[in-house]
């Protein structure tokens, strides 16, 4: 999933690729019918980029779901978004924050650990941003 208009659309008739979204509002049967094959003989990966246009999205019900449940019903859910525009109140999210588990790419703010539920040291904020390290 991918709400921008850099969506990677290209991917939908790749093996293996169950659905691809490229709009800020994703349907709440939609993903629930692509997930719908999951298990954990059969596992799913939701991969979603721009996690902040998806805050009100139909379907943030089974995203909060996903990252409560998700392992236990073989989904996984990885997701990315701008530091400067997630923001608390993102109900679903908060999720995410309780797993105490992510990858910050070159955290640029003190408050980027938040989403992860880590604190961000001095030491990591700010740093060049390098492609490829987190």
């Amino acid at each position: 999933m991918a709400p921008t208009r850099a969506a990677p659309t290209s991917l939908a008739d790749r093996d293996g690729v169950v659905a691809c979204f490229d709009q800020d509002d994703i349907g709440h049967d939609e993903l629930e019918e692509a997930l719908s094959e999951a298990s954990a003989e059969q596992p799913v990966v939701v991969v979603m980029d721009d996690a902040q246009f998806l805050d009100e999205c139909d379907a943030r019900r089974v995203l909060r779901n996903l990252l409560k449940h998700g392992f236990d019903e073989g989904v996984a859910l990885v997701l990315a978004g701008d530091e400067d525009k997630l923001r608390p109140h993102y109900p679903w999210l908060d999720g995410a924050k309780r797993a105490h588990r992510g990858l910050l790419l070159s955290p640029q703010q003190r408050h980027a650990g938040d989403w992860i539920g880590i604190k961000t040291g001095d030491s990591v904020v700010g740093s060049p941003i390098t492609p490829g390290r987190g």
